[in-house]
């Protein structure tokens, strides 16, 4: 008697429902990888302008600064070459050092730079932190943008408070 083996294996459907699910997969996986490594990005650029709002705040306490004052002292008003920080911003990344303005209205003080090599969606978008002298003489900072509120999924977790809390006013940075 002839015995017949059946020959093992999958079908080609079967193979390419496999395949199709594992696309998918890698379509869904690849977009989230993408945005997160954007928000880290971001926050790399943020933590880049911690560095001049330390300096700030420190100029600050040293001058003894009030609402009432602002941030004048001695009649100099607040300003880049005061505060320096400038050289620390040349190394951070996902900034544009050159970008970096400060403004210095009443008793607020923005600290913002545009963003760059980052998501194509915020690419060339200010973000920043605005810094408003309290009646205690502490300092509150909160994060602002231009980044448009479609897009606050790409800001860093310590923005999304002040962004949820904040009069939209507040939050938007002037172009």
């Amino acid at each position: 008697m002839i015995k017949r083996f059946r020959q093992g294996g999958i079908t080609i459907i079967e193979l390419m429902a496999t395949l199709a699910v594992v696309g998918v997969m890698v379509a869904f996986g690849l977009t989230s990888f993408l945005e997160n490594r954007a928000r880290q990005q971001v926050t790399t650029a943020l933590s880049g302008l911690d560095t001049v709002r330390d300096a700030a705040q420190k100029w600050a306490a040293s001058e003894r600064l009030t609402p009432d004052t602002g941030w004048i002292a001695q009649g100099q008003t607040v300003s880049l070459d005061l505060l320096g920080g400038i050289a620390t911003l040349e190394r951070a990344q996902h900034l544009d050092p050159a970008s970096l303005t400060l403004t210095n209205t009443d008793s607020i003080l923005t600290l913002s730079v545009v963003l760059k090599d980052v998501h194509s969606k915020i690419n060339g978008q200010r973000i920043g932190l605005r810094g408003a002298i309290q009646g205690d003489s502490s300092i509150r900072w909160i994060c602002v943008t231009q980044v448009p509120s479609s897009h606050y999924a790409f800001l860093p977790a310590r923005c999304h408070n002040d962004l949820a809390n904040a009069n939209p006013n507040t939050v938007v940075i002037a172009e």
